[in-house]
């Protein structure tokens, strides 16, 4: 940062960016305040900007340029706070995608993993890296025999009727000709008959189909006979039940937090059991943002601490 006391100064340089810093607000900041922000006398001010000021001009300039310097450096103390990079990749991503790009062969993969490892965003990034893929949400309506051919209908864009029969011959046509993937999330949902019918599909059409879900997925498909033709046909499976620690490395790095007192208690909490994963890093550090944030300063140790404080259940009494 420059010391301008001690170096020339830009008198109209100075005076163009008030009067455009000014002019951002809307409507534009009021005189008054504007000189109360940088403090000086409003009808100082005032004069200096319009180029009507008779006194030192020099003085005024600096006393305005330390103030922008002030907005900039809080600004880049604000940049500094971190933001949510979105998706990116984690060595769990790169697992969920090589099960995508296998079942993409047409074969079927199966992965059961823990909630917020990235499995959903990991999916959709896929689906719009990889052609042809039909991605599907199951719940409790869905993942019926007749609500999963429905959805899948509806998915592959075919045309639809009332008739489930009817519909299901359409599917098998369309999959036969384009084959690619059937991507099913919440795979958890799906009945063993709603599972059965995934099976036929593609023993009739050869696409391939990932099913993606929590180890409730896994454990339906593994227990008993009913599902035997379904397991002789997975060509990998994968159960996972905490990040990895790559993955908390590549959280951090997304979102640029270096500080490593604060990536040790990250890497803490993501992996205590049923933690939430990198999900429940995201809301953490999202929340201690907002107070970094309103401290106007850098994320802190400290605010981490309050965000995870802050999602324990509270028991109020009276």
């Amino acid at each position: 940062m420059i010391h301008i006391d001690t170096l020339p100064i830009d008198v109209e340089e100075v005076r163009d960016w008030a009067n455009a810093y000014r002019d951002s607000f809307s409507p534009p900041l009021s005189w008054p305040k504007f000189g109360q922000s940088v403090g000086l006398p409003h009808g100082t001010l005032q004069p200096f900007c319009k180029g009507k000021y008779a006194g030192d001009n020099e003085r005024i300039a600096r006393q305005l340029y330390k103030f922008k310097q002030g907005l900039e450096s809080r600004d880049a103390v604000r940049q500094s706070i971190p933001v949510d990079p979105g998706y990116f990749e984690t060595p769990t991503s790169l697992l969920i995608r090589e099960l995508l790009a296998v079942a993409h062969s047409g074969t079927i993969t199966v992965g059961a993993f823990a909630p917020g490892l990235g499995k959903t965003y990991t999916a959709e990034d896929f689906t719009g890296r990889v052609q042809p893929v039909s991605m599907i949400t199951l719940d409790g309506i869905t993942g019926t025999r007749n609500g999963i051919i429905r959805a899948t209908a509806d998915a592959l864009n075919v045309a639809q009727s009332r008739w489930v029969s009817e519909l299901n011959t359409l599917v098998v046509r369309h999959l036969r000709k384009a084959k690619g993937l059937l991507l099913i999330d919440e795979a958890n949902h799906a009945t063993p008959e709603a599972l059965e019918q995934l099976r036929s599909w593609h023993d009739a059409t050869g696409v391939g189909i990932c099913l993606l879900g929590n180890e409730e997925l896994l454990g339906k498909i593994t227990s008993g006979v009913s599902f035997a033709r379904l397991k002789r046909r997975i060509r990998r499976s994968v159960v996972q039940q905490v990040p990895l620690e790559g993955d908390i490395i590549a959280f951090c790095d997304a979102w640029q937090i270096s500080d490593i007192g604060i990536r040790a208690l990250l890497k803490k909490q993501a992996m205590q059991g049923a933690s939430g994963g990198l999900g429940e890093l995201t809301q953490i550090v999202s929340d201690a943002a907002v107070l970094a944030d309103e401290d106007g300063g850098r994320l802190e140790l400290a605010h981490v601490q309050w965000a995870i404080q802050r999602r324990k259940i509270e028991i109020v009494r009276p």
